[in-house]
């Protein structure tokens, strides 16, 4: 499976999880490390979007192709497992909760849940300090950019 995360030049080989750790995030405490990533380029955009604004966008972005085979086992959250708020912009204690028990457990690599912003769509949580995770590769790091359409003030 390919997933794939945008992220600053000076982060684009980390895959520590330590922003996560540093700020927290939708499905994890501070304190605790996860990478966040996405099925698809498009999201993760998105992703980067929804917690920027238009001015604060670096001009330093690289997207980060990762690697990991389909035979790694995923734990999936689905949509009716969440409570109704899970998807407000200031995200959940439950949530957290749910991503901290996964990683404390850590029974599988991967935790797929739905993204906030596509509910239909997956973002793939990546545990480093699971036994697998020297299967995760980073296949391919790019500069990255939006289009000046989405990046300019109208």
């Amino acid at each position: 499976m390919i997933v794939y995360r945008i992220t600053r030049k000076k982060y684009s080989a980390d895959l520590s999880g330590s922003g996560a750790r540093l700020y927290g995030g939708r499905w994890n405490s501070i304190g605790k490390n996860v990478v966040y990533t996405s099925e698809s380029i498009s999201l993760a955009a998105l992703e980067v979007l929804a917690n920027m604004t238009v001015d604060s966008i670096p001009d330093d972005l690289q997207l980060i192709t990762i690697k990991f085979a389909d035979t790694i086992r995923i734990t999936t959250i689905k949509l009716n497992q969440l409570p109704n708020n899970w998807s407000n912009a200031e995200p959940s204690y439950q949530l957290k909760k749910v991503g901290d028990l996964w990683l404390k457990k850590n029974k599988t690599l991967i935790l797929k849940v739905p993204s906030a912003i596509i509910p239909q769509e997956h973002n793939y949580l990546i545990n480093p300090s699971h036994l697998f995770f020297s299967k995760i590769k980073i296949t391919d790091i790019s500069d990255f950019s939006f289009d000046k359409r989405i990046t300019s003030k109208k």
